[in-house]
């Protein structure tokens, strides 16, 4: 049983929405491992006034890779703080680099 939605299924529509954010996916990797590719992003970035965004994705995979994940048991008080300095520069109401999320 597939649900019909407007312009085909449901299955064939979620499909394509899943393939194109791991594409998406794959060419943020791409930027973010090339220096070239990233320095020119980041300047696309400024000029379309949206580099908090790119700043805040470096800050959280910088905090996904941090060493403390690694410890056993993790650091959490070092995670923590981390993670506040995450909040506080872009996620907290006012922050320096603000990211625009809806209904939060």
């Amino acid at each position: 049983y597939q649900r019909r939605v407007r312009g085909g299924c449901l299955n064939t529509k979620y499909k394509s929405a899943v393939k194109k954010k791991i594409h998406l996916h794959d060419r943020f990797e791409q930027i973010y491992h090339s220096e070239e590719l990233s320095l020119k992003f980041e300047e696309y970035c400024m000029k379309q006034l949206c580099v908090e965004n790119l700043l805040l994705a470096r800050q959280v995979r910088q905090f996904r890779d941090l060493e403390l994940w690694d410890v056993k048991p993790p650091d959490k008080e070092a995670l923590l703080i981390a993670a506040k300095e995450i909040y506080e520069s872009y996620l907290k109401p006012g922050a320096e680099f603000e990211v625009s999320i809806p209904n939060m």
